[in-house]
C-alpha cells in the first residue's frame, strides 16, 4: 500500500505568506477605493488640485502640507474609515486563507496595516483627532476582521 505525498514545509510556509499578502494587497485596494470616494465627495480647494497631481513629488508633498491642517472633517474622516474597512476586510481575507494559526495571520495583516497608518500620521502633519482616531481604529477592525473572518470559517461545513 502507498503513502500518499509527505506535503513539504514549504507549503504550508507559501500558504501563510500568501494569506498575509492576499490580506494587505485586499486592506490596500479597499483603503484605495473608500479614499477616492472620500476624495470625490470632498475635493480639496482649486489652488490645491493642480499641485496634487504634480509629478513632482516636492510639490505634492508641500500641497499635502499646507491642505491638511484646513481640510474639512468629512474628507479626513473618510481617511479613517478606509483605514478601518481595509483593515476589517484584510484580516478577515487572511484568516480564511490560512491554513492553520488562523488568527495570528488576520493580526499580522492588522499590525502590518496598523505600521502604514502610524507612518502616515508620522510622515504627514494631521489633526490631533484624527490622529488618535486613526491609531485606535486599527486594533477594532483588525478585532473585527479576526472575529468575522472565523464565525464564516466555523459557519461553513467542512
Amino acid at each position: 500500500m502507498m503513502n500518499p505525498p509527505r506535503r513539504w514545509p514549504l507549503d504550508k510556509m507559501l500558504r501563510s505568506f500568501g494569506a498575509i499578502f492576499a490580506g494587505c494587497v485586499a486592506a490596500g485596494i479597499l483603503i484605495m477605493i473608500v479614499e477616492v470616494l472620500g476624495h470625490a465627495a470632498f475635493p480639496p480647494p482649486e489652488k490645491y488640485r493642480d499641485a496634487l497631481k504634480s509629478d513632482d513629488m516636492k510639490v505634492r508633498e508641500a500641497a499635502i502640507k499646507e491642505y491638511l491642517p484646513q481640510a474639512p472633517v468629512g474628507a479626513l474622516l473618510a481617511v479613517v474609515i478606509s483605514w478601518g474597512m481595509g483593515t476589517t476586510a484584510g484580516s478577515a481575507l487572511a484568516v480564511r486563507l490560512a491554513r492553520r494559526k488562523h488568527r495570528q495571520h488576520g493580526l499580522i495583516v492588522g499590525c502590518i496595516m496598523m505600521g502604514c497608518g502610524i507612518m502616515m500620521l508620522v510622515v504627514l502633519p494631521h489633526p490631533t483627532w484624527m490622529t488618535v482616531l486613526g491609531i485606535l481604529v486599527f486594533p477594532a477592525a483588525t478585532w473585527t476582521g479576526v472575529t468575522y473572518g472565523q464565525r464564516r470559517m466555523e459557519s461553513q461545513p467542512s
